[in-house]
């Protein structure tokens, strides 16, 4: 598939940067049954060479959902530095080396105890010691929060274009990467073809402002696992 008929449209377009990360206003995707989580993204936090996506993950999670629940002068959000103190921690509590990844179950742990999901960071009252990590092997929770996603990303995820698409043009599998599924479903811009968004956090500069989109058949073949947290 060629990648230069996929151009954002001009409301995905209306964002603006702010201390090295993106807000959006409304996303691409039609209303209905379609889902966006993109209005109340803040995409550009980078992990830099550290190999704490799985904690950037919960952060950009948090985030999402804090903003959409409290509004942004409201939420607590959390910083890149507290992302990398966490991953510190559950590497030495989990006997691991610096530079391993972590499982999403791992992490989970790490995110709880910095302090991720407290009401003042996600809106969410549900005491922290009550949530849990729930599986999932589609997207149809993806109409009630963003989902938590492990992928087995390809050259195809270092070099999307600059509007934020991955093509599908390798297959050798270059390790795997935690990242946030931040919308799916049709896009009139783009034919009506179905594509997924996941919001990186490989900073500001990769993809579209943080942000990159790839085809359902794409997402299909590289997702290995998918999370909530209930």
């Amino acid at each position: 598939m060629s990648s230069s008929k996929q151009t954002p449209s001009r409301d995905f377009r209306r964002a603006f940067k702010k201390s090295g990360h993106a807000s959006f206003g409304t996303g691409p995707l039609r209303d209905g049954k379609d889902v966006s989580w993109i209005p109340w993204v803040r995409a550009g936090d980078d992990q830099g060479q550290t190999s704490a996506c799985v904690i950037f993950a919960f952060e950009n999670w948090t985030t999402t959902m804090g903003i959409r629940n409290l509004g942004e002068k409201n939420c607590d959000q959390i910083r890149n530095t507290v992302c990398i103190e966490a991953y510190k921690w559950a590497i030495g509590d989990f006997g691991l080396t610096p530079g391993d990844g972590l499982t999403y179950h791992m992490g989970f742990e790490a995110a709880k105890l910095f302090g991720f999901f407290e009401p003042t960071r996600t809106g969410i009252t549900t005491p922290v010691r009550n949530l849990r990590l729930v599986p999932h092997n589609d997207l149809k929770p993806l109409s009630k929060q963003p989902m938590l996603g492990g992928f087995a990303v390809t050259q195809d995820d270092m070099q999307p274009d600059a509007n934020g698409f991955v093509a599908d043009r390798h297959d050798e599998d270059l390790g795997g990467h935690a990242q946030l599924v931040v919308a799916a479903g049709k896009v009139d811009a783009y034919g009506g073809g179905q594509y997924v968004y996941r919001e990186q956090s490989w900073g500001i500069s990769h993809g579209w402002n943080g942000l990159t989109y790839e085809t359902e058949d794409r997402f299909k073949k590289r997702c290995f696992e998918l999370w909530t947290i209930e």
